[in-house]
């Protein structure tokens, strides 16, 4: 690995680079003999050796009112790395709590077109629970076509059960591990709405542009669940 490849490893820019190697070969130095040398604005070498200081790479001091800057040694920067490296791994259990809190906060993400929306069904290829959802599957066929029959014959191969509720009968002839109950008319449903592995996806195919929203959220999910059991059992004939 060359050099300047190691040092933008760690995280230095290249006129960071080029300022720090500048003073390598110079020694100290002032910031005019820097900036001539790393071929940089005195003010631009002037802000980067700030930010040098504040990152402990350069040193500087005042002599008769005029500053002078000096790059520490290589080798500690390569201490200081492990310094670093041993104050994260101290630091590590609480750094985990709070990735801890921040995977139970609800996010929200919108897919736009076709190819976005079919992201969310091959998540759902990955569901170890049942599928539950809501609406029409024609505008799924006539819309997504032959990337919602890739999906279908997918989720059949790797036995995923799926329920529905709509407000007519609409099981493709053939189809595995898909269950129906029928809605009274008045619940028709212009979005198809589904339920799966503690997320909701809302899926609006009816005018462009298409659109989905996925919510991933435990209780946002577990209200959903609750609701679509009630339906279920309320309508699923026996």
């Amino acid at each position: 690995m060359e050099a300047k490849d190691s040092l933008r490893q760690l995280g230095l820019s290249e006129n960071e680079i080029s300022v720090y190697s500048a003073l390598l070969k110079l020694g100290e130095s002032k910031v005019q003999a820097i900036s001539k040398y790393s071929g940089l604005p005195r003010t631009t070498a002037y802000y980067i050796l700030d930010s040098l200081v504040q990152k402990g790479i350069v040193s500087s001091t005042s002599k008769e009112s005029t500053k002078w800057f000096q790059g520490v040694p290589p080798r500690q920067l390569l201490r200081q790395l492990d310094e670093k490296r041993e104050a994260l791994k101290e630091a590590l259990p609480e750094i985990s709590k709070w990735v801890g809190v921040m995977r139970e906060k609800p996010q929200m993400e919108l897919y736009e077109g076709v190819s976005s929306i079919m992201n969310i069904f091959e998540d759902m290829l990955q569901s170890s629970t049942i599928i539950m959802g809501y609406g029409s599957s024609e505008p799924l066929y006539k819309v997504l076509g032959h990337r919602f029959v890739s999906y279908v014959m997918k989720r059949v191969e790797r036995k995923i059960p799926t329920r529905i509720l709509c407000t007519k009968m609409e099981k493709p002839e053939g189809a595995k591990y898909l269950e129906y109950a029928i809605l009274p008319p008045s619940y028709d449903i212009p979005s198809i709405l589904y339920i799966y592995s503690n997320n909701v996806a809302i899926i609006s195919l009816e005018t462009e542009p298409y659109y989905a929203i996925l919510i991933k959220d435990k209780n946002f999910f577990r209200a959903q669940e609750t609701l679509f059991n009630i339906l279920w059992d309320k309508f699923k004939k026996k």
